[in-house]
């Protein structure tokens, strides 16, 4: 008997030794071959501080859940159990044994929210799952299938807790998951997508549009207008850096519409990102008229030579000549080559 066919439970704890036990049809008490893997877990609402640490403090109880692991049909790093919850302390009837009852949770039992989290851990990311599906056998069982919050120790954490917003922080910090999972399956149109929805979300918290309908691109307009009002960088609450990166990411998402291809004329790869036509749009769609750069000293931060910033906005009077190379007919009459 193995642990998909059980409801009934029993935890034995005699001098040391635990043995996973459950009722065959007959009745009669047997062990369960292979003795399965059951692993503490506790409920989140979301992955903030707040529900984790409440989370923390179930993980410790004796008589919380248990999650058996059972196989998954998506894969790493997705996981498929079977949750347990307890029922009570049992009489053995040896005097030497402790029992416990625990009893497969079913339709009745409810699992909080459909995007909840679980625990299975204390030691922070590396141990949060989100709900990713949740299902009912045919004898009203759930089975759920989690996924990681922290998909590989290359996709550093995020914490997403300064937006105010709780929904808002919460969509923002799964995007952020989903991010992590299209790296390592390199599935580059959703990094593409996620990146952009993680910066909209930000976005449209700083400006106080959230709820309101407005998209990535009517923001990124409203805060061209607080630059433009404001030049000196920094003093509408904006950098011109902020700005432009968030306009590469809402162009580079433009390419991963089903009609780009028509557009360009050649099907998506990776590679065509950062290489194909966007460059050029960038610095001629997202120049800021009233931005002057002097000699000195914002001239060498946005200089192209720097390939740390691509963005040079647009030139007037003589400091232009020195930010764009000669066209080839000045070339032609001795300029600079």
């Amino acid at each position: 008997m193995n642990i998909a066919e059980v409801n009934d439970l029993y935890l034995l704890m005699r001098d040391r030794a635990v043995s996973w036990v459950a009722p065959d049809l007959n009745g009669a008490v047997i062990a369960l071959d292979p003795q399965p893997a059951m692993l503490r877990t506790a409920y989140a609402l979301s992955p903030l501080e707040q529900s984790i640490v409440a989370a923390k403090g179930q993980l410790s109880n004796e008589r919380g859940w248990l999650l058996a692991l059972a196989p998954c049909p998506d894969g790493p790093p997705y996981r498929s159990g079977l949750l347990f919850t307890f029922t009570r302390e049992v009489n053995w009837g040896d005097g030497k044994t402790t029992a416990y009852l625990y009893g497969r949770a079913t339709r009745v039992f409810s699992l909080g929210s459909d995007d909840g989290f679980f625990l299975t851990g204390p030691d922070g990311d590396s141990s949060i799952w989100r709900l990713f599906r949740a299902e009912l056998d045919a004898f009203n069982r759930w089975v759920l299938t989690l996924s990681p919050i922290r998909l590989a120790s290359q996709c550093p954490s995020a914490d997403f807790s300064s937006l105010k917003t709780p929904l808002l922080a919460h969509s923002v910090a799964a995007q952020y998951a989903d991010l992590a999972r299209a790296l390592t399956a390199k599935t580059y149109m959703a990094v593409v997508t996620h990146a952009k929805n993680i910066v909209e979300g930000i976005i449209s918290e700083k400006l106080g549009s959230a709820g309101k309908g407005r998209d990535l691109a009517e923001d990124l307009r409203a805060i061209r207008k607080l630059l433009e009002g404001n030049p000196k960088d920094g003093s509408s609450g904006w950098t011109y850096l902020e700005y432009h990166l968030a306009q590469k990411i809402r162009l580079v998402h433009g390419q991963t519409h089903a009609t780009a291809p028509v557009r360009t004329g050649r099907p998506l790869r990776p590679e065509s990102f950062p290489k194909r036509y966007c460059p050029g749009k960038i610095i001629h769609a997202h120049s800021l008229p009233l931005l002057e750069i002097p000699p000195k000293p914002c001239y060498k931060k946005l200089h192209p030579k720097y390939p740390n910033n691509i963005f040079v906005p647009r030139q007037t009077g003589p400091e232009r000549k020195c930010v764009y190379p000669p066209v080839v007919g000045e070339r032609a009459k001795g300029g600079r080559p």
